[in-house]
C-alpha cells in the first residue's frame, strides 16, 4: 500500500541517473506531461501498443496506469519508469523493465 500512496503523491522518488537523463517511477504529478507526451507520440506508438482506450489520457486512466504500475512492482513482475532529461526535468520517454527472473533462470 505505501508503494500506490508514493505514486499518488507528489513526494519525491528515488531514481536512476546517468548520462544526461534520470529514471524513475511514474506520479501522478506526471500526467499532464505524460498526456502531452503521449498524444504527440500516438502515431509513432499505435502500431506496438493494444488498441488504446477512449480515456486513456485522462486523468483517472492514468491513476489506473499507477495502479497497476504499483502491482507489476510489488509482485517483483515488472518495473515502469519514465525517462527525464536532467537539466530541464524535460519528460523523453518511458521505458518498463519486465519478465524479471530472480535466481537461475
Amino acid at each position: 500500500m505505501w508503494l500506490l500512496k508514493s505514486l499518488l503523491s507528489s513526494d519525491p522518488l528515488p531514481s536512476i541517473v546517468g548520462g544526461g537523463v534520470y529514471l524513475r517511477v511514474p506520479q501522478m504529478q506526471d500526467f499532464g506531461p505524460w498526456r502531452d507526451l503521449r498524444e504527440a507520440s500516438r502515431d509513432f506508438l499505435t502500431p506496438w501498443e493494444p488498441l488504446w482506450p477512449a480515456d486513456d489520457l485522462t486523468r483517472p486512466a492514468f491513476k489506473r496506469r499507477l495502479r497497476r504500475y504499483a502491482r507489476d512492482m510489488i509482485t517483483d513482475d515488472a518495473y515502469p519508469l519514465l525517462v527525464f532529461r536532467t537539466g530541464d526535468h524535460q519528460l523523453l520517454g518511458g521505458v518498463t523493465l519486465s519478465n524479471v527472473r530472480r535466481g537461475i533462470s
